[in-house]
This record gives C-alpha cells, structure tokens and sequence, in this order.
C-alpha cells in the first residue's frame, strides 16, 4: 500500500549519487553546478513530478510554542522567531521553491503564540486532538485554507508519528491536517527541540546549537506544507488529485536532500548567508528539480518547474 512520506527524520539512505545522461552536456554542468550544494553532483532521478494536487503559493505561518510553563528561554523564541522571518523573505532560499509555482510566492511569519501544556510525551493522536481542540476554542486563529499552525515543542519533549517513529530514533517533525469546527482542513507542523542532553538524542541535532535545529526542521515543514500540503490524504489512496510535488521513490521537497545526504547531514543543513548580505540563517536546504539536487539558491525562472 502506498504511504507517502510527511516526516523529517534521518535514515539510511541506500540512494548513490550519479550523473545522468543530461550532464553529458558540459553546458549544462556548468550551469546546474553552480546552484547545486557543495558534495552533489546533479541527478535527475530524484526529481519531483506535480500529481495536480493542492499547493500553496502564498500563505501564514505561526509559530506557536508548546510545553510547560515557562519551558521556552525568551532567547530561544527571540532568536527562531527572526530565523524563520529572514528564511521566508531571503531571495535566494525563495527562489529555489518559485520554480514550483506559477503564481508569486509569499509566505508571512505571523507574530509567535505560546501554548501551555504539561505533557512531555506527543502521540501523533495528542497533537491532533490539540490542534483540534485550540482550533474550536479560537486559541488558534487564521484562514484553514491557507495557515500552517506550526507547534514548537518545549526541550525534552518525545514526538511520536503515527506510524510508530519517534523523536529519540531519528524523527525530527511532521506535519498534516484534521478536519476541525467545520472547516475541511487545519493544516499543522510540529516539530521536537532537537539536541542531545544527558546522554539522550531527541530529533536532529545536526547543528550544535538546538533552536538552529529548531529553525531546520520548520523550514523543511513548512516548505513541504507549501509544495504538497495534503499528503496525509494520499496515505493507502490513489495519488492522483491529493498529491501536489512529490517524487514516489524519495518523498517531498525537503527528505529527498536527506536521502542523498545520508549520514552526512552536514552537507544539507547549513547556514546559509543571506542575500541581503545581513548574515546568516541556519536552514536545511530544498530539492531543486531544476538543479536536480538540493540548493540554496537556483537560476530558475519562477514557475519553470511546471505544473505547480
């Protein structure tokens, strides 16, 4: 049974990088190379096809971080806050996902909520229910059409999916939908406080400072929100209409770089320096189909890609 992917989560990728036929073409090396991240060499076999699904051009983010009382360090909030706004204005980072989309893209980092909960243990179940539940009580706020609800939780926090991973085995975040107060869909991400802490591993600490993992892992959610947000109704269905960018082998636009990185997550999560020139911003990077591999930034003309 088809089950597509909607998880960040390391695994062993098994996937060996080749040139194809395409880079037969010393022309075309040279311009794909330049995009492509450092440790890639293009391939077209991990590219996306659009199965005509929902996808999202422009949209809302919130942040909305989630545990204990008085769990998230004002530094923390203050610091993931401003990445996640530089990530989603940043040119370079934006124009990798445009090709997928005809129409202009914008997405808005609304201003940060917090949300009290005790528990310290999330079943894929419990995060729904409490989406549902802020949802219907008018905690959470926003267009279900076009808002992810993105649920930060608080450090020491264990995610399980519903297909039994859990974040101290490798499982970063996810994101879905449910239905909720008479809307058809609430979309949501959720993400763990990814580092390692008295000899225990939650998430992915691919960087040594925990809320940089923090950043990582929304910018992959929300980017695979954008390009395929109804991927959880695919699960055991016929693709066809439900899918927006998807590749059926390597999974959505941000665990194909995953997949090619293996073990070697160093290659794709990255600070990347922002075109403004202002600094930098800690992101895990995108899969470029014009590129065929994942890159910080493409030459491509918004919407070459097709489909989207």
């Amino acid at each position: 049974m088809f089950r597509p992917l909607n998880v960040v989560a390391t695994h062993e990728s098994g996937a060996l990088r080749r040139n194809d036929e395409f880079l037969a073409d010393e022309q075309n090396r040279a311009l794909i190379e330049k995009a492509i991240a450092p440790g890639f060499q293009p391939d077209s076999q991990y590219d996306l096809a659009f199965f005509g699904g929902k996808t999202i051009a422009a949209g809302t983010v919130v942040p909305i971080y989630t545990g204990p009382s008085g769990a998230w360090s004002q530094t923390d909030i203050t610091a993931i806050d401003g990445a996640l706004a530089e990530a989603f204005s940043d040119s370079n980072l934006e124009g990798v996902i445009a090709q997928y989309f005809s129409a202009t893209t914008a997405i808005t980092v609304a201003g940060s909520t917090q949300l009290t909960d005790p528990a310290t243990t999330l079943q894929q179940s419990d995060v729904e229910t409490l989406i549902q539940n802020s949802f219907a009580a008018g905690t959470l706020t926003g267009d279900p059409a076009s808002t992810l609800f993105c649920l930060l939780l608080a450090p020491g926090t264990r995610l399980f999916a519903s297909d039994g991973s859990d974040s101290y085995n490798g499982l970063g975040g996810y994101h879905g939908s449910v239905s909720a107060s008479g809307a058809q869909s609430v979309y949501y991400s959720v993400g763990v406080y990814s580092e390692t802490s008295g000899g225990v591993t939650n998430g992915i600490p691919a960087f040594d400072t925990p809320w940089k993992n923090v950043v990582a892992t929304f910018y992959h959610e929300i980017n695979e929100w954008r390009t395929d947000p109804d991927v959880e109704n695919a699960t055991g269905t016929s693709t066809s209409g439900v899918l927006g960018w998807y590749s059926q082998q390597y999974g959505e636009i941000g665990d194909i770089p995953i997949t090619e990185a293996g073990s070697n997550l160093s290659e794709v999560f990255v600070e990347v320096p922002l075109a403004s020139g202002s600094g930098t911003v800690p992101v895990q990077l995108m899969y470029s189909n014009h590129d065929h591999g994942p890159a910080p930034s493409t030459a491509a003309a918004p919407g070459s890609a097709a489909g989207g």
